[in-house]
This record gives structure tokens, sequence and C-alpha cells, in this order.
């Protein structure tokens, strides 16, 4: 029997193959629950960075208004951050992030609007309050019934990231579409005494929450590959091609 190539410490020369160079360490594998931990702070991290910002867009002047441009920004990342929770995080955890951003940002306008009217010496109609409050409050109720519970369901079926994937972006533009026309219905019941037609009230709730959609789709596309490579080991494998 032939015997194994042995290296000049004794140690077999396959061993010795599959060693990464010197002074290049290979990555280390997060398991499930560091990496869940890490999502959730940054998530938490960019949700409480975004309302902090509305919140100085919304009382700020001088050179502070100019944190209205970065708040547009992160505001965009706001609702994948969301459809990431939703399909990789309880539903205690989604519904809680889901009322302290989209809540908080409706108490935001209505105080503000409150102030305004205040200011400008002129009152602030009861109706524009309840419109705030109640189209406000619309998304988050709409993306814990839809995206949270939807998400919920189809995690106890399937675990494919293809389905989950697609489950969320079908189920956040649903919640997005519904909460448009609930909007109009709000608007149209306030000051219109409940009537609209149909076909132009379907017109201008595609052509608000088709920007919404596209826009929060690619991001959240963007997200979610980036959570499945980590989660299915990539950052390891390219630490280890690196050091080979």
């Amino acid at each position: 029997m032939p015997r194994p190539v042995r290296g000049i410490d004794g140690r077999p020369a396959a061993f010795l193959a599959d060693r990464p160079a010197a002074g290049r360490a290979v990555p280390r594998r997060l398991s499930e629950k560091e990496l869940a931990s890490l999502e959730w702070k940054g998530i938490c991290v960019l949700l409480v960075l975004a309302f902090v910002f509305y919140l100085l867009r919304l009382f700020a002047s001088g050179w502070l208004a100019a944190a209205a441009l970065l708040t547009d920004w992160l505001w965009v990342l706001v609702l994948p951050a969301l459809m990431l929770l939703a399909v990789r995080f309880s539903f205690g955890r989604f519904t809680a992030a889901c009322l302290l951003v989209y809540g908080g940002q409706t108490v935001l306008d209505a105080v503000f609007s409150l102030v305004s009217g205040l200011r400008t010496g002129g009152g602030v109609g009861v109706g524009s309050l309840l419109y705030v409050g109640l189209s406000g409050l619309l998304l988050p109720l709409l993306f814990i019934v839809l995206p949270g519970m939807g998400m919920q369901f189809l995690r106890m079926r399937w675990k494919g990231p293809a389905v989950l994937g697609a489950g969320a972006l079908l189920l956040t533009a649903a919640a997005l579409l519904l909460g448009q026309l609930l909007q109009i219905w709000i608007a149209a019941s306030l000051y219109s005494g409940g009537g609209f037609g149909l076909s132009s009230a379907l017109r201008y709730m595609w052509k608000n929450a088709a920007g919404d959609i596209l826009q929060s789709g690619a991001v959240f596309l963007v997200f979610f590959l980036v959570d499945v490579f980590l989660r299915s080991g990539g950052l390891e494998r390219l630490g280890r091609k690196q050091a080979a």
C-alpha cells in the first residue's frame, strides 16, 4: 500500500492543501440565531433613523431643513425593511415595527396639521384631522393583516426563498392598492357624502400605488437576495474561495 505524501511537519499533504493560506482567515459562518439578531438590530436602527429624520423634517427650519432630502432616501427603505421583517421574523415584531413607524408618522402628521393651523390663525377642521388619522392608520393595519399574517401562513407551509419572496411582493402590492382605495372612500365620505366613480377611483388608486409597488419591490428584492446569500453561507464560501 503506497504511503501518503507528508510535509515537513509530518502531516499528510492533503491535510496541508485544505488549510487556508497563512495570514488569511476564513470568515466563520454565523449561526441562524446570530444572523437573525444582526438583521433585527439593523432593521430597527434603519426604522428609528427614518422616524427621527421625519420628525426633523416636520419641525425643523433653516439648515436643518436639509434633513428632508435624507428623510426621503431613508423612507424609501422603510417599506422594504418591513417586508423583510414579515418574511423572516415573528408576527409580534413585525406588528410592533409597523405601528411604531406608521402609527408614529400619523401622530406627527396630525400634530403638525394642528400646530400649523393654530400658527396661521385658522382652525383645523375635525374632518381634516379624521382624514389624517384614518388614512394614516390604514396602511399599518393593512400590512398587519395582509403581509404580516399572510407571510406567517406561508412560512408554515413553504420554506423556499422563491415562494417567500414572491408572496411578500404580492401581499404588499395588495395592501398598497387596497390602502389607496380605502383612502379614496374615506375622503369621499368626509368631503363629498360618499359618492365617487368606481372607474376614476381605480385609475387614481393605480396611479398612486404603482410607484410605491415598483420602488419598494425593487429595493426589497435587493434586501431579500442579500438575506438569502448570508443565510445560505455565501459569505463563508466566498471567504474559502479567496483563501484557497
